[in-house]
């Protein structure tokens, strides 16, 4: 037996699709970016005219992809009407048909349904999986299917794997911002007798600016002033490093409020932080109990500085060092 020259089973399609469709004859099969389309399709949309003939009713359908309507016609045999269902004005339909086209007076060639089955949409969910099914099957009919490793993940690890790359983007971009910053006069070394007390550990992201700036970007790279913490503890960090690096005021960074502190610290409501991971699908079952922790470890271990109220957390700023 001679191959089919459509492939199999039925094809979702847009109207507008439908219309974009080219056939080099009457005996070839409809082509859609120039890959057969199959022989059936479906299409879902709305009823927006009706005829009904003797032996045929025709529909004007239209999904608002194609600016127009697209005719489509049922043909009845004596005795089957009933199995043609009473369609109200402008109701969802699915159509299960052949594709065909007509010439019109002006010569202009427009395409048209040959409609085997209609029925009414009950479940607006149906007309969510239509659109995605429009949008995947031309791609595997012009590609062919994902390669089996596409579906050897769950989902949740797919998106484990992407906030993990956006985690490492941002880190990178906040350290290699710190190193394009004037580097900061040196230090007069302590005296013997009173030994300098260590600063924050979170200053290393600072003090790597008093090199030169290619050479930071490759230490960078290749050290994570943020590596050992977990994954809780960074996002936070990360988030705070975000409104302090835009270096702006606005509704959740502060200037000097009165709490004892330089004016030029900038100080971050608990909110932002809070609301991160809040939206965050990765820390979605963070208790209140685990993010309060996970900020007394950042404060009591120097990565964050804290308002005397508690309420406020800013970035220690590298000390001020005499020329």
């Amino acid at each position: 037996m001679a191959p089919s020259k459509y492939p199999p089973g039925a094809q979702h399609l847009t109207l507008r699709q439908v219309a974009q469709t080219t056939r080099q004859h009457s005996e070839a099969p409809f082509k859609l970016n120039n890959v057969a389309i199959a022989k059936s399709v479906i299409v879902v949309a709305n009823v927006v005219g009706s005829e009904r003939k003797e032996r045929m009713i025709s529909y004007d359908l239209d999904d608002g992809t194609w600016g127009r309507a697209i005719q489509g016609k049922i043909w009845i045999n004596h005795g089957d009407e009933t199995d043609v269902p009473e369609l109200e004005h402008l109701q969802y339909v699915r159509v299960l048909g052949r594709l065909d086209h007509f010439t019109t007076s002006s010569g202009n060639i427009m395409k048209s349904l040959t409609i085997d089955t209609i029925r009414p949409i009950e479940n607006p969910h149906e007309v969510l999986y239509h659109i995605l099914r429009t949008m995947a099957e031309p791609l595997v009919m012009a590609h062919g299917p994902p390669p089996p490793d596409a579906w050897s993940k769950q989902p949740n690890e797919l998106l484990d794997q992407k906030l993990d790359q956006e985690l490492a983007r941002e880190t990178h971009k906040l350290v290699v911002s710190s190193a394009s910053k004037p580097p900061t006069p040196p230090s007069r070394p302590a005296s013997a007798g009173s030994p300098r007390k260590p600063l924050p550990r979170l200053s290393l992201i600072q003090s790597q600016a008093s090199g030169s700036a290619s050479a930071t970007t490759e230490a960078s790279i290749h050290s994570d002033p943020l590596s050992g913490l977990t994954d809780l503890q960074r996002e936070i960090m990360l988030c705070i490093m975000r409104d302090n690096s835009a270096n702006i005021q606005s509704n959740h960074i502060y200037p000097n409020l009165g709490l004892g502190v330089p004016s030029s610290t900038h100080w971050v409501s608990l909110d932002v932080p809070m609301s991160s991971i809040q939206n965050n699908p990765r820390h979605r079952d963070v208790s209140s109990t685990e993010f309060i922790g996970a900020m007394d470890f950042l404060v009591s271990n120097g990565y964050l500085k804290e308002s005397p109220k508690g309420d406020f957390f800013s970035v220690p700023q590298p000390r001020a060092r005499r020329p």
